[in-house]
């Protein structure tokens, strides 16, 4: 009996399907995965010169640190030393003689400014370079310069500044009658009304006129200021103790001016 084709063919198709399934197996390039290999770590060791030997090792290590500002020193505040200033006390000159004058300069040829009496107090604030003058405050606002030997000053005068006063002006060479003394009457007797006159003399110029007799002794005195013409007029009652002679009527200004004349008592 023979076997049924179909029988036949089912063994056979399987055979040649896996014949040809392995043929096709050998003949195909397998994919090959990479294998990672790891090399053994090798310590590199330096020389050194103690016993135990350095390890070296290279890491490379990446990292991002953000900067942190550094703290800034908070300011201090520094308290300003503010210098004391002692203030010296003010200088005062005190006027010896009766109707001193005050110039615009530090040289009797200046104008007068102002006359003061004696006992007078004038606040100084300053002197020339040879003490010879002092700078004098006359109004608020308004100085002057007077003469040192007229006045006496309360402190010393190392404390007062030296200040350069404006400079002497240059004198003309007009020339100028010389001073006077006119006495009127010029002989009288005792208890009479005598007047004195000066004439002459420098503008402004303070003058001291003294009766004197003979022998030097004082009996009157009187003081006067010159105007800007040079000349003044005062006088005085001759005292009941005037004996009968003659007597010296002496005027002597402030700048230097000298004169004199006679007066007679007759009884």
């Amino acid at each position: 009996m023979m076997p049924h084709p179909n029988r036949l063919l089912l063994p056979n198709a399987i055979l040649w399907a896996a014949l040809l399934t392995l043929a096709t197996g050998c003949t195909s390039q397998t994919s090959l995965q990479p294998v990672t290999t790891f090399s053994a770590f090798e310590p590199t060791i330096l020389p050194s010169s103690s016993t135990a030997p350095v390890i070296q090792s290279t890491v490379t290590q990446t990292s991002q640190t953000s900067a942190t500002p550094s703290p800034q020193p908070t300011p201090t505040s520094t308290a300003t030393l503010t210098p004391t200033v002692t203030a010296l006390p003010a200088v005062y000159a005190v006027i010896m003689e009766n109707m001193a004058n005050v110039r615009a300069g530090a040289d009797p040829i200046f104008p007068s400014l102002a006359s003061f009496a004696s006992g007078l107090r004038l606040e100084v604030i300053g002197r020339n370079s040879d003490n010879s003058w002092f700078l004098v405050k006359i109004a608020p606002q308004t100085t002057g310069w007077i003469v040192a030997e007229v006045v006496q000053l309360d402190q010393e005068l190392t404390s007062l500044p030296e200040v350069a006063p404006p400079p002497t002006p240059i004198a003309t060479s007009t020339p100028v009658a010389p001073p006077q003394v006119i006495v009127s009457p010029s002989s009288a007797v005792v208890r009479s009304y005598i007047s004195i006159t000066v004439r002459n003399f420098k503008p402004r110029e303070v003058v001291t006129i003294q009766v004197l007799t003979e022998s030097g002794g004082l009996i009157e005195t009187l003081g006067v200021v010159a105007n800007d013409e040079g000349t003044k007029s005062d006088g005085f009652w001759t005292p009941s103790n005037m004996r009968k002679g003659t007597y010296r009527v002496v005027a002597r200004g402030d700048m230097g001016t000298v004169a004199s004349a006679t007066l007679t008592i007759t009884k």
